[in-house]
């Protein structure tokens, strides 16, 4: 079999993409700390590890089942276009799901604030006497610690940088349904309690996007204890705020969630009344 062969099959399957980069991620954690002598690698710890690289899967596989549904879902829709609007659709769709400076500022925007507190933890450290940081390399300066501590960053900014897309995408389709209630008019079947037309299979997948948003941070926030922190944890490494400036970022991104799923699916029940009042006002002519 072809590598292109091997890829194509993995991009396709894009759970057990996800689940072999997870298992990776773990491997490659696992051995590096195994390599440090002084570490204590209790079960916390591979908690710990468990649930970045999980994580890391997790928002490649959502990000990945979206891209997979979004067109297929939509393309069910085009029926439901009057004349040639669909073609129009389309390619606005297109556009809006291309990287813009929009995807740039979102992202720009996760994972700056994060970056923007580790440098302020180096500069107190180095310039004004801080706590310790949490770096491996600080407790073994051995050339495996420096490693792990590269990886170790590579996989959290990783981390931020999928989480981002995410919340991308669903401002992009919470955008998608605004401009398709205020600029179309789809003639569906809105009657049918099953299915709303064809519209249910909308709903449903806007609520699976939205539902792997939150699982992802409840995660985040849950293995938000550090891991070089957990290992030596009879060193103290900074001052610990009531509630860590990290904890108020990530939950501020939860309550941005609630804010795009409130509002899609505000959005998608005026479309369906949208839909309704066209379906009445053919049965009264």
């Amino acid at each position: 079999m072809e590598i292109r062969e091997i890829y194509n099959k993995l991009a396709a399957n894009y759970w057990l993409t996800s689940f072999l980069l997870s298992g990776l991620i773990f491997l490659i954690y696992s051995f590096l700390i195994f390599k440090i002598e002084s570490y204590n690698y209790d079960f916390a710890s591979l908690l710990i590890t468990a649930a970045m690289s999980i994580l890391i899967g997790y928002e490649y596989a959502t990000i990945r089942y979206f891209f997979s549904k979004i067109y297929i879902i939509f393309i069910e829709l085009e029926p439901s276009f009057p004349e040639k609007q669909y073609q129009t659709f389309s390619q606005d769709l297109k556009k809006k799901l291309r990287r813009s400076w929009q995807f740039y500022l979102i992202i720009t925007v996760v994972v700056l604030p994060f970056i923007v507190l580790e440098l302020i933890d180096i500069l107190e450290y180095k310039f004004f006497n801080g706590t310790t940081l949490p770096y491996f390399y600080l407790f073994d300066d051995t050339l495996w610690s420096l490693l792990l501590d590269i990886i170790n960053h590579i996989i959290e900014y990783l981390l931020l940088f999928l989480l981002g897309v995410i919340i991308w995408i669903m401002i992009e389709l919470a955008m998608i349904l605004n401009e398709l209630y205020k600029k179309y008019s789809l003639n569906v079947y809105v009657f049918n309690i099953y299915e709303i037309g064809g519209l249910k299979t909308l709903k449903t997948f806007v609520l699976s996007i939205v539902s792997h948003y939150f699982i992802i941070l409840t995660l985040v926030i849950i293995s938000y204890e550090s891991l070089i922190e957990s290992m030596f944890s009879n060193i103290i490494l900074r001052h610990k705020a009531i509630i860590p400036c990290e904890i108020i970022i990530l939950s501020l991104m939860i309550f941005l969630g609630i804010i795009i799923f409130l509002k899609a699916q505000k959005l998608i029940s005026y479309l369906i009344d949208k839909c309704m009042m066209l379906e009445l006002n053919k049965i009264y002519r």
